[in-house]
């Protein structure tokens, strides 16, 4: 394993350059890889380059490693989950103004035309997301 080292910190310094990315999470997880690739490979009995099998194993974990550092992207919320939520939203406004309250499940279902199970599941996936639902698309 110690005569593959300076191969993990070749590649961990590649990627970490490569990606703008701190080498040293870059080079942890080379090691971590290198000893679980080293592992992988008596315990499988495989036979070839075990070099090639250790640079995939080690550039994978740098990669996935590296990319865990990233600003997460913006969700793009789909135009229908953006419609379903739009109604409920309207719907719970109108029925908020007429009688003063906040909406109950079934009043919602009886002015959307939701089934129950419809409705939680709409209301699930638009809690999940942190996009406002009346944003529009650009």
């Amino acid at each position: 394993m110690e005569k593959f080292r300076p191969l993990a910190e070749r590649i961990a310094g590649e990627v970490a350059r490569k990606e703008r990315l701190d080498r040293d999470e870059a080079l942890s997880a080379a090691y971590v890889a290198l000893c679980e690739g080293c592992d992988g490979w008596v315990r499988r009995g495989l036979s070839g380059d075990v070099a090639a099998y250790l640079e995939s194993k080690i550039r994978g974990s740098c990669k996935s490693r590296t990319l865990d550092q990233v600003a997460p992207q913006p969700v793009r919320v789909p135009r229908y989950l953006r419609a379903c939520g739009k109604l409920v939203e309207s719907a719970a406004r109108d029925i908020t103004e007429a009688t003063g309250r906040p909406p109950t499940e079934d009043e919602l279902c009886a002015e959307t035309g939701l089934t129950p199970e419809r409705l939680r599941s709409i209301r699930e996936a638009c809690d999940s997301v942190s996009v406002p639902l009346t944003e529009r698309d650009s």
